[in-house]
């Protein structure tokens, strides 16, 4: 049955109002992957669940509804059926938990950190592999995690950790915190991307690579970004799993001088990253992240949501001050009206205790408001 385009609008109208994840459940088409944010995809979503056919007069007659769909911040991710179609959507989550606030000390470590719960599902973590960059001319070692809750024909949110080995596959024992937060819903279904430094060899070690860490770490150019997302992302994530295009599903996490690197990457394509979590960020004179405060203030402000943590026994040298650095960055967040967290300590450089601490609720605060297919993920402060 078809209708005119009166009621087609009005139909239309109707079903957007009454839920903005809908899902056709009788889809028998071949599946698709289409672009971000293009009208015809919401059009064909909404109206092929409802009998709809003529949808040249209709997308007249509907384009200001369109136009207010898109700017409550819905946007499409990748299109999928085995007898389903999936919106990502990241709505507004409100300011609660942003801005500065103490964390004092003494640190212990979460629940979430140490044991498993609520018997949430093992997810999986592959074996260490190698990839060599052709922008870098070195070979980064990585492992991916999927959590159990991934199924093929749904699209994952992504996560990219820096300083894998040494930071978040070992103190931080972040699969575990994943397969906790994913289970209870408080964080997104997500593919984990977990990264070394590039070495001749794949093959990192702290006391002898120091420098070609940095090199790639503290840059503030786009040769990060590019490796990620022109060549490992690119190969390894997207060859092998269904990930959401929309940018507010990708999300990039590192500390210290990996904090730095993971804000550089979103700050250079948050067509890519708009969700960035750093720990002891070295937004210092290193290689340049000094800078950032000022470009803040004064570049149009990008759609990013950052968190930022610091502590007053966190590195002091001739590069700079991390906590005054840390407390310059939230400064001009906050004039800039940005979505941004910032957690002030006691807690050392290295080892991150303070940020092992903080690190669930860190996730929580990242991912609020995200949803997939419906299932939004809360913060509550």
């Amino acid at each position: 049955m078809g209708y005119g385009a009166g009621e087609l609008s009005h139909r239309l109208s109707r079903t957007l109002s009454r839920t903005l994840a809908h899902v056709c459940r009788d889809c028998k088409r071949t599946p698709v992957s289409l672009p971000l944010g293009k009208p015809a995809v919401i059009f064909e979503r909404v109206a092929h669940g409802s009998g709809i056919h003529h949808f040249p007069t209709a997308m007249a007659r509907f384009h200001s509804t369109l136009v207010l769909l898109f700017t409550i911040g819905v946007a499409m991710s990748s299109v999928s059926c085995s007898g389903a179609k999936f919106l990502s959507v990241q709505r507004d989550p409100g300011k609660d938990g942003n801005g500065a606030s103490q964390q004092d000390g003494p640190y212990r470590v979460p629940n979430e950190v140490m044991r498993r719960l609520y018997n949430a599902p093992f997810g999986k973590v592959s074996d260490p592999a190698l990839y060599t960059s052709k922008t870098y001319g070195l070979t980064f070692k990585y492992r991916v995690y999927v959590p159990t809750q991934y199924r093929k024909e749904q699209p994952a949110a992504v996560m990219v950790f820096n300083d894998a080995s040494s930071v978040y596959l070992g103190l931080m024992n972040t699969p575990l915190v994943l397969d906790n937060l994913i289970h209870t819903n408080e964080i997104p279904v997500t593919i984990a991307l977990f990264l070394d430094p590039g070495t001749p060899t794949g093959e990192y070690m702290p006391t002898r690579d120091q420098e070609l860490r940095s090199a790639q770490y503290d840059a503030t150019d786009g040769q990060y970004a590019q490796f990620l997302t022109e060549e490992i992302i690119k190969d390894v994530v997207r060859k092998r799993y269904q990930i959401v295009t929309d940018p507010s599903g990708w999300a990039i996490v590192g500390q210290g001088s990996g904090g730095a690197a993971a804000f550089t990457a979103a700050w250079q394509r948050p067509d890519f990253f708009r969700k960035v979590l750093t720990q002891n960020g070295s937004f210092v004179n290193i290689r340049g992240a000094g800078a950032y405060p000022e470009l803040v203030r004064t570049d149009p402000v990008k759609p990013l949501r950052v968190y930022l943590l610091s502590g007053t026994n966190d590195l002091n040298n001739p590069f700079g001050s991390w906590l005054a650095a840390n407390t310059a960055m939230a400064a001009a967040f906050a004039e800039r009206d940005y979505d941004y967290r910032f957690r002030v300590g006691t807690g050392e450089h290295f080892p991150p205790v303070q940020a092992q601490a903080d690190f669930a609720d860190a996730l929580r605060w990242l991912w609020r408001g995200y949803s997939i297919d419906g299932k939004a993920s809360v913060f509550k402060p």
